[in-house]
């Protein structure tokens, strides 16, 4: 199955949403002020960047503007959020927008119900230079599955994520207290895990330290794999927020971000 580009896709808007510019602006100031050695990887970077997850194309469109020397290729996996970035990013000679998933990554048959989202191609070799993504895969979509997916990648990953996935939920400390309260209170287990100081298939893990943080949100604790055992799309997580008693939110706790970068073996 071949992903879609987004002008492809029906029901585009004549505009992009309002929030769209004011999230634009503040992605590409975190773009600008990555650590050092990961800018460099990304300026330096004359081929393709796959930027994985970029919602309404916000990361994608951020990338295309402080990396003019890439080319860059969005796959958003929520067709929902994707049509949000028309046509605002056709303003982007050198960007690419797609709705669909990479192969075999554990969060995409949930995504939005049972919407079937296409992958990329499964047989393509180096579809890219390097893998990025802000937020926009799942801890087990990046650590775990890469088996599905690193033979796509040329030469780096570069993600920013919880620190706490790389690290382990004991990482969370007393705020992991708070979400097994959340856990109990919708009848089901805290997953748990040790860390991670490998990415399968790729050289030892990097982290970098960033200023962001991150709220912990129904569909950022859903990409964590809080809700694993719950039969409930991302989509769910996004709608819960706004009902008067919303089941899967957690506004009190702030995550740390981080810059996890995984080089080819």
């Amino acid at each position: 199955m071949s992903i879609i580009k987004i002008n492809e896709l029906s029901g585009l808007p004549e505009k992009s949403p309002s929030y769209v510019e004011n999230q634009l602006a503040e992605r590409i100031k975190d773009m600008q002020s990555l650590p050092a050695e990961v800018y460099k990887m990304l300026n330096e970077c004359c081929g393709e960047i796959l930027d994985v997850g970029p919602g309404e194309g916000i990361s994608s469109m951020a990338l295309a503007s402080v990396f003019p020397k890439a080319k860059i290729i969005g796959v958003e996996m929520d067709k929902k959020h994707l049509v949000g970035a028309w046509p605002k990013c056709i303003d982007y000679s050198n960007l690419e927008l797609y709705w669909g998933a990479l192969p075999g990554t554990p969060s995409n048959s949930k995504v939005d119900g049972d919407i079937k989202i296409p992958q990329v191609d499964c047989e393509s070799d180096q579809f890219c230079s390097i893998l990025f993504s802000w937020t926009g895969m799942s801890r087990a979509d990046i650590f775990e599955a890469t088996e599905n997916w690193r033979h796509l990648v040329g030469e780096t990953c570069i993600f920013v994520v919880p620190r706490f996935w790389r690290e382990g939920s004991a990482y969370l400390q007393k705020d992991w207290d708070v979400i097994n309260e959340l856990s109990k209170r919708i009848g089901i287990s805290t997953p748990e895990w040790s860390g991670y100081k490998e990415i399968p298939g790729f050289s030892e893990i990097k982290a970098y330290p960033l200023s962001n943080t991150i709220k912990a949100r129904g569909w950022i604790l859903w990409l964590s794999g809080i809700f694993d055992s719950l039969d409930i799309s991302f989509w769910d997580t996004l709608k819960d927020r706004w009902k008067e008693q919303p089941n899967y939110q957690l506004p009190e706790i702030s995550l740390e971000l981080e810059v996890v970068v995984a080089k080819k073996l």
